[in-house]
């Protein structure tokens, strides 16, 4: 069986860096990227140790735009200025190798809805690691406890249903 990459975006890694869960993460039997324009974005937010650590991480292959610097930028105009520069490219990477988005950003995650990306948010990405027992389900239940003291952009109403199955 033949997985599809899984391609992070900038809001998924500090989400996962901020519970400890990102090294967790990794250490699923999948392919993970993210792109150049992510590393950077996120390299003033993290401290320089975890940084350095995360971009020379072989479990996480980072994508140069560079490559394709002129298809890139066409398809960031496509997407009328929709998402950031970053959140764009993680969505083109997705597109142009047919890999599976990972995002916190309900708005990235539309756009690659409406663009017929396959992608997964938070919540699911912590339901598929309960599955694989990778994290237990109280391990994720005070990760998105955390999480959502944290970051109030995610769905209250839809996190205290999955902490709710999850504590019985």
């Amino acid at each position: 069986m033949i997985r599809t990459p899984l391609v992070l975006d900038a809001s998924i890694i500090l989400n996962m860096l901020s519970v400890n869960s990102l090294e967790t993460l990794l250490a699923v039997e999948r392919e993970f990227c993210t792109t150049d324009f992510v590393l950077n974005s996120i390299k003033k937010t993290i401290c320089k140790g975890t940084f350095a650590k995360l971009e020379k991480s072989q479990k996480l292959k980072i994508y140069s735009i560079d490559k394709d610097v002129e298809k890139f930028f066409e398809f960031h105009s496509s997407l009328r200025n929709l998402l950031t520069i970053e959140g764009c490219s993680v969505l083109f990477h997705a597109k142009k190798t047919n890999a599976t988005l990972l995002s916190s950003d309900r708005n990235l995650l539309d756009v690659a809805k409406k663009n017929d990306i396959r992608s997964f948010d938070l919540l699911d990405v912590l339901e598929c690691m309960i599955k694989k027992n990778i994290l237990s389900k109280k391990e994720a239940v005070e990760n998105l406890t955390t999480l959502m003291e944290e970051n109030r952009i995610l769905l209250k109403e839809e996190c205290e249903k999955r902490i709710v199955r999850w504590e019985n």
